[in-house]
């Protein structure tokens, strides 16, 4: 298992994807990724590390900046609730 998220980015014009990056998720076992409802941060659960991994996102280039890290016993899935 590689622990990494691949990042691309969409040429509007062809709809061919083009490599940006690949960043590891800063843990051991990567379960689910998901994006904050506002699109500015993403979590990774990483259950083989028992830690979630917070990313803020750029906008422009739809890199990933690893900001946050938490421990959580097994966490395998990130939801957001709309209150």
């Amino acid at each position: 298992m590689n622990d990494s998220i691949a990042i691309f980015a969409i040429d509007a014009s062809t709809g061919r994807l083009s490599r940006v990056d690949v960043v590891p998720t800063g843990g051991a076992g990567q379960r689910e990724i998901n994006i904050d409802p506002t699109g500015r941060f993403l979590f990774a659960c990483n259950l083989g590390s028992n830690d979630v991994i917070a990313f803020a996102l750029d906008p422009d280039t739809g890199r990933m900046t690893q900001t946050a890290k938490t421990s959580v016993q097994r966490p395998a899935v990130i939801d957001f609730a709309t209150l």
